[in-house]
């Protein structure tokens, strides 16, 4: 999504920071480059706990004042249901999927508001409306996300904009490996396809480029919600036969 954000970006004059929460996990610097936009990363080593220090360091070796846009899209899939789920297990979830987009936000506030139209876009999920048995306590951080949404916009404009978005079944390496864990993947991605009123399931390069319009002076009257995109999925009642 990362790189299909800055596609949509190309030759803004805009300061991208990037948070890369995976220590297993790099982003080439230089292949990045080439979208023509200032990229700063920082490694948080595991994204729960941002020290405002981190986001003031990465700001200073920009040649740009200012931080024009945070997309925060930690998170991960914890599933265990709320009979199984452990003390351990809400903890780690609410850390990463919730409280991280929090203190990441209040950390990059103060270089946020140096620029004239800033904004914060939170990755949740469509899980924060509807879910289905198993996803505890997942769904929950998700659905924590449309309040922090809110409040941040509330409390933080006019200054920054706070926008959400909420993917449902985005075509990623990680869902073609739970395709792969079925008896037959190719039968299960036509039915899961087939679940969604528009026929496929979501691309990267769909949730990158309303990422890139959620930046931009287009969506200046954009502030407080979360959009959903889940190709009409949540519009059906309940699953055809």
């Amino acid at each position: 999504m990362l790189e299909a954000t800055l596609e949509y970006m190309r030759g803004q004059k805009k300061l991208v920071g990037i948070i890369e929460g995976d220590v297993k996990t790099s982003i080439d610097g230089d292949r990045l480059s080439k979208y023509g936009m200032p990229v700063q990363m920082v490694n948080t080593n595991g994204g729960c706990h941002l020290s405002p220090d981190d986001i003031k360091d990465a700001a200073e070796k920009m040649p740009l004042s200012g931080l024009d846009l945070l997309i925060s899209n930690a998170g991960r899939n914890i599933f265990r249901g709320a009979g199984n789920a452990s003390n351990d297990d809400w903890d780690e979830c609410m850390e990463l999927d919730l409280a991280a987009h929090w203190r990441l936000a209040k950390a990059a506030r103060p270089h946020l508001v140096q620029a004239s139209d800033s904004a914060i876009v939170i990755i949740g999920s469509n899980h924060a409306w509807h879910t289905i048995p198993g996803c505890f306590p997942y769904n929950v951080a998700k659905a924590g996300l449309l309040g922090l949404v809110q409040s941040l916009a509330i409390e933080w404009g006019p200054e920054i904009r706070t926008v959400g978005i909420a993917p449902g079944f985005i075509d990623t390496a990680g869902n073609q490996s739970w395709f792969d864990e079925f008896p037959d993947p190719a039968a299960e991605r036509l039915r899961t396809e087939r679940m969604h009123p528009v026929g496929r399931i979501g691309a990267v390069e769909e949730v990158g480029s309303l990422c890139a319009f959620l930046a931009s002076p287009h969506a200046g009257f954009i502030s407080g919600t979360t959009l959903l995109v889940d190709g009409g999925r949540s519009a059906l009642l309940q699953d055809g036969p």
